[in-house]
Protein backbone atom coordinates (compact mmCIF):
# COMPACT_ATOMS: atom_id res chain seq x y z
CA UNK A 1 0.00 0.00 0.00
CA UNK A 2 2.87 2.04 -0.14
CA UNK A 3 4.48 4.04 -3.00
CA UNK A 4 4.07 2.33 -6.56
CA UNK A 5 6.71 -0.28 -7.00
CA UNK A 6 7.47 -0.55 -3.27
CA UNK A 7 5.40 -3.37 -1.96
CA UNK A 8 6.93 -5.20 -5.00
CA UNK A 9 10.59 -3.85 -3.37
CA UNK A 10 9.88 -4.89 0.05
CA UNK A 11 8.49 -8.79 -1.26
CA UNK A 12 11.71 -9.36 -2.73
CA UNK A 13 13.65 -7.51 -0.23
CA UNK A 14 12.57 -10.49 2.86
CA UNK A 15 12.72 -13.43 -0.38
CA UNK A 16 16.58 -12.89 -0.02
CA UNK A 17 16.70 -12.10 3.92
CA UNK A 18 15.86 -15.91 4.02
CA UNK A 19 18.75 -18.35 4.37
CA UNK A 20 18.26 -20.85 0.84
CA UNK A 21 18.23 -17.80 -1.97
CA UNK A 22 20.70 -18.22 -4.54
CA UNK A 23 22.65 -14.49 -3.63
CA UNK A 24 24.19 -15.00 -7.35
CA UNK A 25 21.12 -14.52 -8.62
CA UNK A 26 20.48 -11.24 -6.61
CA UNK A 27 19.81 -8.77 -9.50
CA UNK A 28 18.29 -11.15 -12.13
CA UNK A 29 15.79 -12.12 -9.27
CA UNK A 30 15.31 -7.89 -8.15
CA UNK A 31 14.93 -7.51 -12.38
CA UNK A 32 12.97 -10.29 -12.77
CA UNK A 33 10.19 -9.06 -9.78
CA UNK A 34 10.30 -5.27 -11.32
CA UNK A 35 9.51 -5.90 -15.17
CA UNK A 36 6.68 -8.50 -13.46
CA UNK A 37 5.44 -5.97 -11.30
CA UNK A 38 5.25 -3.26 -13.83
CA UNK A 39 3.62 -5.41 -16.71
CA UNK A 40 0.93 -5.83 -14.01
CA UNK A 41 0.88 -2.18 -13.47
CA UNK A 42 0.73 -1.39 -16.75
CA UNK A 43 -2.06 -3.88 -17.64
CA UNK A 44 -4.19 -2.14 -15.21
CA UNK A 45 -3.21 1.35 -15.52
CA UNK A 46 -1.35 2.02 -19.17
CA UNK A 47 -1.12 5.87 -18.71
CA UNK A 48 1.67 4.83 -14.78
CA UNK A 49 4.57 6.22 -14.23
CA UNK A 50 7.00 3.93 -14.66
CA UNK A 51 10.03 6.13 -13.14
CA UNK A 52 7.67 6.53 -10.25
CA UNK A 53 7.17 2.79 -10.22
CA UNK A 54 11.19 2.46 -10.50
CA UNK A 55 11.89 4.77 -7.45
CA UNK A 56 9.41 2.87 -5.00
CA UNK A 57 11.12 -0.63 -6.36
CA UNK A 58 14.53 1.05 -5.18
CA UNK A 59 13.17 2.25 -1.73
CA UNK A 60 11.89 -1.44 -1.35
CA UNK A 61 14.54 -3.43 -2.70
CA UNK A 62 17.59 -1.28 -1.42
CA UNK A 63 16.82 1.62 1.21
CA UNK A 64 13.93 0.04 3.49
CA UNK A 65 15.65 -3.57 3.12
CA UNK A 66 18.84 -1.86 4.28
CA UNK A 67 16.86 -0.55 7.47
CA UNK A 68 15.86 -3.79 8.24
CA UNK A 69 18.94 -5.62 7.61
CA UNK A 70 20.85 -3.54 9.99
CA UNK A 71 17.50 -3.88 12.50
CA UNK A 72 17.74 -7.44 12.68
CA UNK A 73 22.00 -7.38 12.94
CA UNK A 74 21.35 -5.06 15.66
CA UNK A 75 19.15 -7.67 18.13
CA UNK A 76 21.47 -10.02 17.48
CA UNK A 77 24.31 -8.27 18.67
CA UNK A 78 22.20 -6.80 21.84
CA UNK A 79 20.06 -9.42 22.67
CA UNK A 80 20.52 -13.04 23.42
CA UNK A 81 16.92 -13.59 23.50
CA UNK A 82 16.67 -12.40 19.89
CA UNK A 83 19.37 -14.34 18.62
CA UNK A 84 17.19 -17.58 20.06
CA UNK A 85 14.13 -16.42 18.14
CA UNK A 86 15.60 -15.62 15.30
CA UNK A 87 17.66 -18.99 15.10
CA UNK A 88 14.37 -20.38 15.46
CA UNK A 89 12.52 -18.44 12.87
CA UNK A 90 15.04 -18.91 9.98
CA UNK A 91 16.75 -22.63 11.18
CA UNK A 92 20.23 -21.08 11.01
CA UNK A 93 22.43 -19.93 13.63
CA UNK A 94 22.39 -15.97 13.52
CA UNK A 95 26.42 -15.60 12.76
CA UNK A 96 25.51 -17.27 9.42
CA UNK A 97 22.82 -15.34 9.13
CA UNK A 98 24.24 -11.94 10.34
CA UNK A 99 27.38 -12.90 7.31
CA UNK A 100 24.78 -13.61 4.73
CA UNK A 101 22.87 -10.05 6.01
CA UNK A 102 27.14 -8.51 5.75
CA UNK A 103 26.97 -9.77 1.60
CA UNK A 104 23.03 -8.13 1.05
CA UNK A 105 24.22 -5.26 2.71
CA UNK A 106 26.51 -4.60 -0.02
CA UNK A 107 24.31 -5.68 -2.54
CA UNK A 108 21.29 -3.62 -1.82
CA UNK A 109 24.03 -0.38 -1.38
CA UNK A 110 23.48 0.16 -5.14
CA UNK A 111 19.77 0.20 -5.09
CA UNK A 112 19.95 2.39 -1.99
CA UNK A 113 21.61 4.85 -3.33
CA UNK A 114 20.25 5.00 -6.85
CA UNK A 115 17.00 5.75 -5.06
CA UNK A 116 18.17 8.15 -3.13
CA UNK A 117 19.60 10.24 -6.27
CA UNK A 118 16.32 9.57 -7.82
CA UNK A 119 14.42 11.11 -4.83
CA UNK A 120 17.03 14.56 -5.03
CA UNK A 121 16.68 15.02 -8.74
Amino acid sequence: MGAPGEDAGNLIAVHFRGPTIDLARFDDLGQQVFDQYLEGLLSINPDADVEDARTGFLAGFGYWSLVKLMLFATAIARNPEARNRIKKMYGRYPEELVRRWGVLVDRTLTYAVECIERLDA
